[in-house]
């Protein structure tokens, strides 16, 4: 399956190449292990090139990877290949169309995912009950949607090493 981002898989890491090391991602990363334990099920929707699958699954949880671009999840296979990591699963394909063996301990996606899933309220109701469908009783649903305004832009040095 392949969509609008056919031509950006191999560009995004150059254009937001800073997000791998930035404050956001690692302020991502923290609340995410925050809210899950070790060995925990991960899907991440909206995956792209792993700029939360690759540190989670650094921090030893198992990760799924969805997403609509196979030229994003050709970038993410390149990097799993380069840090030699193993992953649970890639799924190019769209979140109605998901099915997997087991339900995960958490979904994680950015704020703009779901926008670009759902058009009309009632798009967005059925992919929410679509991702309620993937989870585990009790699961964690995560929508990060940082903005300059949500976010402090201190480096973790500035601050003591804490993010907010």
């Amino acid at each position: 399956m392949e969509n609008e981002y056919v031509y950006t898989g191999q560009y995004y890491d150059l254009v937001y190449g800073s997000y791998k090391n930035d404050i956001i991602t690692q302020c991502e990363v923290k609340m995410i292990l925050g809210y899950t334990k070790a060995q925990s099920t991960i899907l991440d929707i909206g995956a792209g090139t792993g700029r939360l699958t690759i540190p989670l699954l650094k921090n030893n949880r198992k990760m799924f990877a969805l997403d609509t671009s196979e030229a994003m999840l050709k970038e993410l296979r390149k990097k799993l290949k380069k840090y030699n990591l193993v992953i649970g699963g890639i799924i190019n394909d769209k979140i109605n169309d998901v099915s997997l063996k087991k339900k995960v301990d958490c979904v994680v996606m950015f704020g703009n995912v779901i926008s670009e899933m759902a058009k009309t309220r009632e798009e967005g109701v059925e992919v929410l009950r679509v991702i309620k469908g993937l989870m585990k009783k009790n699961s964690k649903l995560i929508i990060s949607q940082s903005t300059m305004k949500n976010m402090d832009w201190k480096s973790e040095e500035e601050k003591g090493g804490g993010c907010v």
